[in-house]
């Protein structure tokens, strides 16, 4: 063990600051919910840490210092296309380029691609698995730490990603070197980017990933500094861990484990340098001999032109999160919006009691998205409509409790309790809409004059992605309004 590898888990500083973390990172039982002031906490000692541990940062002049830091891109990509091909990976109407920062690594089409022709074929041996870090040489910390891998499987592929970074004449040595160096996802984020994110729905579950991530990296440092026997302990700062969590959160897919008993989690090699674009998953796996991820294009291609892949229907904010970008179109965008019953409610017990009935907590988040035909979900709109019940309006639904709880009836749309009631329905979800909204526009008007980085510019793409959802709920709200007022009799209870 020489002095170097020593020093990251013996010097005093570093150790105190990574116990001053995992203290700051506890969130309260009761709540499970960060406030801000305790993030800032969170950001300024992770500030200090990273100052502390630049020196054990790889660096050009350590010999054990993996080359992906240093890149040269033409090499790399060469190197990668011959261990692909020395391996029987098919992707011959496809060609790597590297577009610069942010999009990095893309495919682009070397001749004309038909729609729904095969593109590539991964075999398995060249993929990227929790599985083979279960065989590797830290298998025995994942045995001697089982109930933190098992709640958190992908932190094997994580420290496996480091084990095969570091270590000598790797197999993976030149998919890792292909590897992104750079993230625009938010545990890259500054104090200031943070504070520009503070009217988003997403900022909270931000908050609580950044925060679950950093607690991670401490319990393992703390881990670590009982082994040391492997290279990349050596290298374990923050920065360096984040990047391979950053790699792995960004590009991670399931395939069968081989034994067939459970999924694994998994890297795939060249198919993860397409670039998403809302379409159709044309991507699967194939248990005939050689098992392999096939892929297909979605679309007609040009020589010439980029080759893109669905990632799946997600939201703006899970985009944003997980794969640090923000799609320009995507018709599965969603976010979260919070409701509860006050405290002060005269009749707090008797709504909260009701809405137990039904199966609904008196204080949850709820999804609204861009659907024409309801833009929320049937539990969103019973709970609302349990919201606004006044004293007499409640006597007429107690006076037929089983309809309710039964059916769930104040959860569809055309059915309330009295027509004055539902005008106070829409009115509410409408005027909820427009608040936040009235926040996000104050922070746009605010940063629109301002010069933006990429990260400037993804985080506003979000805001206006936001504003377009609370758009569409307001204008559904006009619509029901419209209907009320044409033929209230519609709504009667």
């Amino acid at each position: 063990m020489n002095a170097s590898t020593k020093l990251i888990f013996d010097n005093k500083e570093v150790v105190y600051l990574i116990e001053e973390l995992l203290k700051a990172c506890q969130l309260p039982t009761n709540t499970n919910v960060i406030q801000y002031e305790q993030f800032e906490v969170i950001l300024d000692k992770l500030f200090l840490l990273q100052h502390k541990q630049k020196r054990y940062n790889p660096a050009k002049n350590v010999p054990e210092s993996p080359r992906l830091f240093f890149p040269d891109f033409s090499k790399d990509v060469d190197k990668f296309q011959n261990w692909l091909l020395t391996f029987d990976a098919e992707f011959d109407s496809l060609d790597i380029r590297y577009h610069g920062d942010p999009i990095g690594f893309g495919l682009v089409a070397s001749k004309n691609i038909q729609e729904d022709e095969i593109i590539l074929k991964v075999p398995r041996c060249l993929i990227f698995s929790t599985e083979l870090s279960e065989a590797s040489e830290i298998a025995h910390i994942f045995l001697e730490n089982e109930r933190l891998f098992t709640e958190l499987p992908s932190l094997k592929l994580c420290l496996y990603l480091l084990l095969e970074t570091f270590k000598e004449n790797s197999f993976y040595q030149p998919y890792v070197e292909m590897l992104p160096t750079k993230f625009l996802m938010p545990l890259h984020f500054t104090k200031e980017d943070f504070s520009k994110l503070r009217f988003t729905s997403c900022f909270e579950s931000t908050m609580k990933l950044f925060t679950s991530v950093v607690k991670q990296y401490c319990q393992l440092f703390k881990m670590f500094s009982k082994h040391r026997n492997q290279t990349f302990m050596k290298f374990f700062t923050w920065d360096m861990f984040k990047w391979s969590v950053c790699c792995i959160m960004s590009r991670q897919n399931k395939i069968p484990h081989t034994s067939l008993q459970r999924e694994d989690i998994v890297l795939i090699p060249l198919w993860d340098l397409c670039n998403h674009k809302q379409g159709r998953y044309m991507t699967y796996f194939s248990d005939t001999e050689p098992q392999s991820i096939v892929c297909s294009a979605m679309e007609f291609c040009k020589a010439g032109e980029s080759v893109y892949i669905h990632y799946g229907n997600r939201t703006n904010a899970h985009f944003f999160m997980y794969q640090g970008f923000v799609p320009e179109f995507n018709p599965n965008d969603a976010l979260e919006i919070k409701l509860g019953i006050s405290p002060s409610d005269p009749l707090q017990k008797t709504k909260a009691q009701l809405l137990y009935d039904c199966g609904i907590a008196a204080s949850s988040k709820y999804i609204i998205n861009l659907s024409d035909q309801m833009p929320f979900s049937a539990n969103f709109l019973l709970f609302v409509r349990v919201f606004c019940l006044n004293k007499d309006e409640m006597g007429i639904v107690l006076g037929d409790k089983d309809k309710i709880t039964s059916s769930k009836y104040l959860g569809k749309l055309m059915f309330g309790v009295t027509p004055e009631h539902e005008q106070k329905v829409w009115k509410f979800i409408s005027m909820r809409c427009v608040l936040l909204s009235k926040q996000l526009e104050k922070v746009l008007k605010t940063e629109q004059e301002k010069e933006e980085n990429n990260v400037e510019i993804m985080i506003r793409k979000l805001q206006w992605s936001e504003l377009k959802v609370y758009g569409k709920v307001i204008e559904f709200c006009g619509k029901m309004l419209d209907t009320l007022n044409t033929c209230p009799i519609s709504f009667s209870f």
